[in-house]
């Protein structure tokens, strides 16, 4: 079933890196992936792993359970009204409006 590794992930998100897609950015933001072909674990593990690449990634890295491309699925408007609160060094909230 897990045909592939979290590897052909990873060299989506270095592409992305590579052609300056986040340049700018104040926080990313990850929902569920639903990879049939990728174990959940490595999932976990590479969004880990990118959220720490520095000095390659230096703004917050969020992963939000239920959004995103899975079984569950609640959006998250874009255009939103969001906030980015520091706890700690490296303990953020990301705090988002309801929207109804």
């Amino acid at each position: 079933m897990y045909e592939q590794d979290a590897n052909s992930i990873q060299d989506f998100l270095d592409t992305l890196l590579f052609t300056g897609a986040f340049d700018g950015v104040v926080a990313i933001v990850f929902g569920d992936l639903l990879a049939d072909w990728v174990h959940p674990d490595q999932v976990e593990w590479m969004l880990n792993r990118f959220a720490r690449e520095e000095p390659r990634i230096q703004v917050p890295v969020f992963r939000l359970r239920g959004i995103g491309h899975a079984f569950e699925n609640h959006p998250l408007p874009f255009n939103t009204r969001a906030e980015i609160r520091r706890i700690s060094s490296d303990i953020h909230h990301l705090i988002v409006d309801n929207v109804f």
